[in-house]
Protein backbone atom coordinates (compact mmCIF):
# COMPACT_ATOMS: atom_id res chain seq x y z
CA UNK A 1 0.00 0.00 0.00
CA UNK A 2 1.28 3.47 -1.07
CA UNK A 3 0.88 4.33 2.66
CA UNK A 4 3.29 2.13 3.98
CA UNK A 5 5.98 3.76 1.30
CA UNK A 6 4.87 7.38 2.44
CA UNK A 7 5.32 6.78 6.44
CA UNK A 8 8.94 5.07 5.41
CA UNK A 9 9.83 8.32 3.44
CA UNK A 10 8.54 9.71 6.22
CA UNK A 11 10.23 8.65 9.14
CA UNK A 12 13.84 10.39 8.17
CA UNK A 13 12.46 13.77 8.41
CA UNK A 14 10.66 13.37 11.26
CA UNK A 15 13.55 11.63 13.44
CA UNK A 16 15.22 15.11 12.83
CA UNK A 17 12.58 16.59 14.57
CA UNK A 18 12.82 14.37 17.50
CA UNK A 19 9.87 11.90 16.91
CA UNK A 20 9.67 8.30 17.41
CA UNK A 21 7.99 5.85 15.34
CA UNK A 22 4.94 3.34 16.97
CA UNK A 23 3.26 1.69 14.00
CA UNK A 24 1.43 4.00 11.70
CA UNK A 25 2.48 7.18 14.57
CA UNK A 26 5.16 9.35 15.13
CA UNK A 27 5.25 10.89 18.35
CA UNK A 28 7.23 12.99 20.92
CA UNK A 29 7.35 15.32 24.19
CA UNK A 30 7.61 18.58 23.66
CA UNK A 31 7.81 21.61 26.19
CA UNK A 32 5.85 19.49 28.61
CA UNK A 33 3.30 18.30 25.92
CA UNK A 34 3.03 15.44 23.70
CA UNK A 35 2.67 15.52 20.47
CA UNK A 36 1.36 12.86 17.76
CA UNK A 37 1.43 12.74 14.10
CA UNK A 38 -0.80 9.60 12.98
CA UNK A 39 -1.49 8.24 9.59
CA UNK A 40 -5.18 6.62 9.28
CA UNK A 41 -5.77 4.34 6.55
CA UNK A 42 -8.82 4.65 4.31
CA UNK A 43 -11.87 2.34 4.64
CA UNK A 44 -12.54 1.88 1.36
CA UNK A 45 -9.20 2.34 -0.88
CA UNK A 46 -5.79 2.69 -0.94
CA UNK A 47 -5.97 6.76 0.85
CA UNK A 48 -5.13 7.97 4.08
CA UNK A 49 -5.53 10.80 6.24
CA UNK A 50 -2.78 12.42 8.19
CA UNK A 51 -4.08 13.48 11.87
CA UNK A 52 -2.08 15.96 14.08
CA UNK A 53 -2.94 15.16 18.11
CA UNK A 54 -1.32 17.63 20.95
CA UNK A 55 -2.06 17.17 24.45
CA UNK A 56 -0.55 18.86 27.59
CA UNK A 57 1.33 15.90 29.65
CA UNK A 58 -1.28 15.37 32.78
CA UNK A 59 -4.02 16.86 31.55
CA UNK A 60 -6.23 13.55 32.32
CA UNK A 61 -9.08 12.58 30.04
CA UNK A 62 -12.14 13.45 31.17
CA UNK A 63 -13.41 10.10 31.58
CA UNK A 64 -15.33 7.63 33.98
CA UNK A 65 -12.42 4.84 33.14
CA UNK A 66 -9.62 4.41 36.02
CA UNK A 67 -7.18 5.30 33.05
CA UNK A 68 -7.45 8.46 32.85
CA UNK A 69 -3.61 9.32 32.62
CA UNK A 70 -2.38 8.20 29.38
CA UNK A 71 1.18 8.29 29.35
CA UNK A 72 0.58 7.97 25.61
CA UNK A 73 -2.98 9.63 24.63
CA UNK A 74 -4.25 8.31 21.33
CA UNK A 75 -4.90 10.57 18.26
CA UNK A 76 -8.71 10.72 19.13
CA UNK A 77 -8.01 11.52 22.53
CA UNK A 78 -5.61 14.30 22.60
CA UNK A 79 -6.76 17.62 23.63
CA UNK A 80 -5.88 19.52 20.01
CA UNK A 81 -7.01 17.54 16.88
CA UNK A 82 -6.71 18.84 12.79
CA UNK A 83 -5.73 16.82 10.31
CA UNK A 84 -3.05 18.33 8.15
CA UNK A 85 -5.09 19.25 5.30
CA UNK A 86 -6.23 22.17 7.89
CA UNK A 87 -2.80 23.80 8.01
CA UNK A 88 -2.24 24.06 4.20
CA UNK A 89 -4.36 25.44 2.96
CA UNK A 90 -2.76 28.59 1.14
CA UNK A 91 -0.68 25.82 -0.65
CA UNK A 92 -1.56 25.18 -4.11
CA UNK A 93 -0.76 21.66 -4.72
CA UNK A 94 -2.64 18.89 -6.40
CA UNK A 95 -2.83 16.27 -3.34
CA UNK A 96 -4.82 19.01 -1.57
CA UNK A 97 -6.76 19.11 -4.44
CA UNK A 98 -7.60 15.04 -4.19
CA UNK A 99 -8.92 16.06 -0.29
CA UNK A 100 -5.48 14.51 0.98
CA UNK A 101 -6.08 10.68 -0.66
CA UNK A 102 -3.73 9.23 -2.79
CA UNK A 103 -5.57 8.94 -5.95
CA UNK A 104 -3.32 9.60 -9.08
CA UNK A 105 -0.33 11.10 -6.83
CA UNK A 106 2.76 9.10 -7.10
CA UNK A 107 5.36 8.49 -4.87
CA UNK A 108 7.81 11.29 -5.32
CA UNK A 109 5.31 13.36 -5.38
CA UNK A 110 4.11 12.75 -1.86
CA UNK A 111 7.75 12.47 -0.77
CA UNK A 112 8.11 16.20 -2.66
CA UNK A 113 5.17 17.65 -0.85
CA UNK A 114 5.92 16.30 3.27
CA UNK A 115 9.68 17.50 2.68
CA UNK A 116 8.25 20.56 2.20
CA UNK A 117 5.68 21.13 4.57
CA UNK A 118 6.54 18.66 8.01
CA UNK A 119 9.55 20.43 8.76
CA UNK A 120 8.29 24.24 8.30
CA UNK A 121 4.16 24.48 8.18
CA UNK A 122 3.02 21.46 10.73
CA UNK A 123 6.45 21.93 12.67
CA UNK A 124 5.51 25.52 13.19
CA UNK A 125 1.79 24.81 14.09
CA UNK A 126 2.25 21.86 16.78
CA UNK A 127 5.19 23.83 17.91
CA UNK A 128 3.02 26.92 18.62
CA UNK A 129 0.43 25.02 20.13
CA UNK A 130 2.38 23.10 22.51
CA UNK A 131 2.24 26.06 24.76
CA UNK A 132 0.22 26.58 28.28
CA UNK A 133 -0.07 30.18 27.26
CA UNK A 134 -1.32 29.70 24.03
CA UNK A 135 -3.96 27.41 25.03
CA UNK A 136 -5.28 30.26 27.70
CA UNK A 137 -4.77 33.04 25.12
CA UNK A 138 -7.84 30.85 23.28
CA UNK A 139 -11.32 31.47 23.05
CA UNK A 140 -13.75 28.89 24.30
CA UNK A 141 -15.01 28.55 21.05
CA UNK A 142 -11.73 28.36 18.99
CA UNK A 143 -10.71 25.81 21.66
CA UNK A 144 -13.64 23.68 21.38
CA UNK A 145 -12.93 23.47 17.32
CA UNK A 146 -10.05 21.50 17.71
CA UNK A 147 -11.29 18.96 20.42
CA UNK A 148 -12.60 15.75 18.80
CA UNK A 149 -15.12 15.10 22.01
CA UNK A 150 -18.68 14.67 22.22
CA UNK A 151 -20.22 18.35 22.27
CA UNK A 152 -21.63 18.26 25.84
CA UNK A 153 -18.30 17.78 27.53
CA UNK A 154 -16.51 20.41 25.66
CA UNK A 155 -17.48 23.21 27.78
CA UNK A 156 -16.21 20.92 30.81
CA UNK A 157 -13.14 19.90 29.07
CA UNK A 158 -12.74 23.87 28.32
CA UNK A 159 -12.52 24.88 31.95
CA UNK A 160 -10.65 21.82 32.96
CA UNK A 161 -7.55 23.01 30.76
CA UNK A 162 -7.82 26.49 31.54
CA UNK A 163 -6.98 24.97 35.17
CA UNK A 164 -4.30 23.04 34.35
CA UNK A 165 -2.46 25.51 32.22
CA UNK A 166 -2.75 28.58 34.73
CA UNK A 167 -1.50 25.98 37.25
CA UNK A 168 1.44 24.80 35.22
CA UNK A 169 2.62 28.43 34.94
CA UNK A 170 1.91 28.96 38.61
CA UNK A 171 -0.99 31.54 38.39
CA UNK A 172 -2.78 30.17 41.19
CA UNK A 173 -5.59 32.09 41.59
CA UNK A 174 -6.77 32.20 37.60
CA UNK A 175 -6.52 28.54 38.30
CA UNK A 176 -8.52 28.68 41.43
CA UNK A 177 -11.36 30.53 39.36
CA UNK A 178 -11.03 28.24 36.35
CA UNK A 179 -11.27 24.72 38.23
CA UNK A 180 -14.53 26.69 40.34
CA UNK A 181 -15.97 26.94 36.71
CA UNK A 182 -15.43 23.34 35.74
CA UNK A 183 -16.85 22.21 39.20
CA UNK A 184 -20.24 23.77 38.61
CA UNK A 185 -20.50 22.23 35.01
CA UNK A 186 -22.91 19.44 36.40
CA UNK A 187 -23.05 16.87 33.90
CA UNK A 188 -25.38 14.14 36.12
CA UNK A 189 -25.12 11.21 33.66
CA UNK A 190 -21.28 11.07 34.03
CA UNK A 191 -18.97 10.35 36.75
CA UNK A 192 -15.94 12.17 36.54
CA UNK A 193 -14.71 11.48 40.68
CA UNK A 194 -11.33 9.69 40.06
CA UNK A 195 -11.17 13.35 37.60
CA UNK A 196 -12.50 15.70 39.79
CA UNK A 197 -10.10 14.06 43.00
CA UNK A 198 -7.02 14.66 40.85
CA UNK A 199 -7.82 18.11 39.80
CA UNK A 200 -8.89 19.35 43.20
CA UNK A 201 -5.50 17.49 44.48
CA UNK A 202 -3.04 19.34 42.16
CA UNK A 203 -4.58 22.79 43.45
CA UNK A 204 -4.86 21.45 47.49
CA UNK A 205 -1.22 19.91 47.66
CA UNK A 206 0.68 22.56 46.05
Amino acid sequence: MIINTVISYLSSILKTLGYRKTKNNFWKHQNEFYNLINFQKGAYGDYFFINIGIHPIGLPLLTELEDFLPEKPKEYECLIRTRIENLLQDYSHKILDKGFMCYDITIKEWEDFLEMVFPTDVHNWITEFSSFTKLISMSQVEMERLMPYAPIVKEKIYFMTRFYCFYKLNKINEAQIALEKYNEINLSEFNFSRVDIYLNNLINND
